[in-house]
């Protein structure tokens, strides 16, 4: 899908599913966030969105 809208993907979305909680998500975004010309294709300002639960995704660990 990168190639046919031309657009470059990062790990970040993959990264997150490792988080436990909101907070350890949180904990793991840099200092200094990325700046996107169209607000809305940044994840960061709809981090608020996400509800602090002990498991974000609800998948089970092993």
């Amino acid at each position: 899908m990168s190639n046919q809208y031309n657009i470059k993907l990062t790990f970040s979305t993959v990264g997150s599913l490792f988080a436990e909680d909101k907070n350890h998500l949180l904990s793991y975004l840099p200092e200094k966030k990325p700046t996107y010309l169209n607000e809305k294709l940044s994840p960061y300002s709809i981090l608020h969105l996400i509800k602090n639960t002990a498991n974000l995704y609800n998948a089970k660990r092993r």
